[in-house]
């Protein structure tokens, strides 16, 4: 969740809002020997570059809505706070297995995703994994919160609060061996 926050708050610092922040754009990889390292992908959808004309319509509904935040379900414009909402909907999917709303009723969940609070982490989490700390879904449940003001303002703002959590630093990404590289160096295609 920090390295995902982290991200995005590097997308934020650039005046960019990435719009699509779900599971489906997080890819799992390696990095410097480090395993478990999160790449935030597809800025398809990123708002706030000027890159020439708009290659979207501005009424055109962009984003997953079982991960995007009320405002932008409603049409209106969004800020990084969007991408905030985001980013609770996906850490909600990491303790609870799936979204806040997903009741299969895409009609029904965007209703709820624009009125009703989520149901609580605590009723819905995967047993198998550790509880989670009260800050922890004190940071969570601000991210989630309807009024884009009541939201941490960026990811950066996530990211520091996460950092003060008792979760944080008790995971660390397992190194990868030399072999277990050169094994995944030698069965990529070439070409």
């Amino acid at each position: 969740l920090e390295q995902i926050a982290g991200s995005l708050a590097e997308a934020h610092a650039l005046d960019m809002v990435h719009r699509d922040v779900k599971p489906g754009n997080l890819f799992i990889t390696t990095m410097g020997g480090a395993g478990d390292f999160v790449k935030v992908l597809d800025f398809g959808l990123v708002k706030g570059v000027d890159l020439g004309p708009d290659l979207t319509r501005p009424d055109a509904f962009m984003g997953t809505p079982r991960y995007m935040a009320p405002e932008a379900l409603c049409g209106q414009q969004v800020d990084p706070r969007a991408d905030v909402y985001a980013l609770g909907t996906v850490a909600y999917f990491m303790l609870c297995g799936e979204p806040p709303f997903s009741s299969g009723d895409a009609y029904l969940d965007v209703y709820r995703q624009i009125h009703d609070p989520p149901p609580a982490i605590t009723s819905r989490r995967d047993p198998k994994l550790p509880a989670p700390s009260p800050e922890l879904l004190q940071i969570i449940e601000r991210c989630l919160q309807k009024d884009r003001d009541q939201r941490p303002e960026s990811a950066g703002e996530v990211l520091t609060a996460l950092e003060k959590t008792p979760e944080h630093g008790r995971w660390r990404p397992p190194l990868v061996s030399p072999s277990a590289r050169s094994r995944a160096t030698a069965s990529k295609p070439q070409g």
